[in-house]
Parts: structure tokens; sequence; C-alpha cells
């Protein structure tokens, strides 16, 4: 099996991209350079120019916030579910190198995903609670708390399944590598 393919950019998309793109989002409440990025051209379409801004900070956006995702959620996740020895052996990984990449980008990248995405949804709704609350709007309104729920949702879901991409890494990885 040779995974060197189209879906090799794919998990580095879901690990790093969109959970970036969420980041520049919530950071378009507070920095005009990026409200402009994120804008539509005169002509509705969107400028080349902002494309390729977007896309390189959301990629810079992405690998910033798994780094946060490891300072602070990887911690987090090992204390609240006691993540037992998760050190990988690799000596014996020669010739199982197909099997690794293979549960690598179908669990670890989705554990990425989940993470980083949790780490960023949650950035950006504070960055946008902030924003509102500079605006003077009643913060305590029915859709507020919606909206509120909504998120709160969204995290608990994030969290679950970036709890359970992990484990089912660590499950494999050390299936492949025990012997």
């Amino acid at each position: 099996m040779n995974l060197k393919s189209g879906t090799d950019n794919f998990g580095i998309v879901i690990a790093f991209l969109a959970p970036g793109f969420i980041l520049l989002w919530g950071a378009s409440y507070h920095v005009h350079m990026v409200q402009e990025w994120l804008k539509a051209g005169e002509t509705g379409a969107p400028t080349v120019g902002g494309f390729l801004y977007v896309t390189l900070g959301s990629i810079a956006a992405g690998v910033a916030v798994s780094g946060f995702r490891w300072l602070l959620l990887d911690f987090i996740l090992c204390a609240i579910f006691k993540c037992k020895n998760q050190e990988l052996n690799f000596k014996h990984l020669s010739g199982k190198e197909d099997a690794f990449n293979f549960i690598n980008e179908n669990h670890y990248r989705y554990y990425q995903y989940y993470a980083n995405m949790l780490i960023a949804v949650l950035i950006t709704y504070i960055s946008r609670f902030i924003a509102r609350c500079f605006q003077d709007k009643d913060l305590l309104n029915q859709r507020e708390f919606f909206f509120f729920a909504v998120i709160l949702i969204v995290e608990v879901v994030l969290g679950i399944g970036a709890w359970d991409a992990r484990r089912k890494f660590y499950e494999r990885a050390k299936d492949i590598l025990s012997n």
C-alpha cells in the first residue's frame, strides 16, 4: 500500500488549514487587515491576493493553534483520561511504515483537527464576545444564549472526538509497533 498521494495533503488541510481559518475569522473582529483579507473584492469575487493571504495566514494560524493545543489540551486530556504509557517504541517500525502512516492519517490527523478546532473555536468565540462588548450590544439576549449553547455543544463534541481519535491512534500504533 502506497500512501504517497493526494490524501496526504488532506490530513494537513484538516489539521492546520481549517482551524487556522477559524482563528483568522476570530482575528477579523479586531484586526482590520484580516477583515480585508476575508472580504470579497468589489466585483464580489475573491481576489488572488486575498486568497493567498488567507491561505498562508490560515496555515500559520493553524500551526500556532497546534502549539497551543499541544501545550494545553494534550496535557488536559491525559490528566482527565489517564493516558497511560503513550510513548511509542519505534524500534520495530521497519517494514510497517505504510501501516503506521495509515493510522497516522486516519486517526492522529483527525485528533489534530478536533483538538485544534476546539482551541480555534474557543478563541474565536471569545474574540467575538469581546468585540460585541465594545459595541455595547445587548449580550444577555435569547439569541446570544442560543449561540453560546451551540458553541458549548460544538466544543463538547470536538473534545470527545479529539479524545477518541487520540485513543484510537495510540492503541493502533502500539499494536503496529509491538513486534
